[in-house]
């Protein structure tokens, strides 16, 4: 049996390892991850790499939920490390 593979994790240490393949997957990130993981991504599948630096750093928000045909898409919370409440 297979051990999980956990592909985003493998890129990163990997980038972080090799100077050419961080420039590679930071000028074409889908080309190169579908080289390295030997896969196909959809045409229509978008792969974006942002560097981290002291003076950039990065926001991910929460992805939004996919819609329902019953239910309208409702955005997902953004977590805060606030520690008094949030008025509107």
């Amino acid at each position: 049996m297979k051990k999980p593979f956990d592909a985003a994790d493998f890129l990163i240490s990997r980038a972080g390892g090799d100077y050419d393949f961080r420039e590679r997957l930071l000028a074409r990130p889908k080309e190169t991850i579908e080289a390295e993981l030997g896969v196909t991504m959809a045409e229509d599948h978008e792969i974006h790499v942002h560097e981290e630096t002291y003076t950039t750093p990065l926001l991910g928000p929460p992805r939004r939920p996919t819609p329902t045909p019953t239910a309208s898409p409702q955005p997902a919370p953004i977590k805060t490390s606030v520690s008094t409440p949030v008025t509107a």
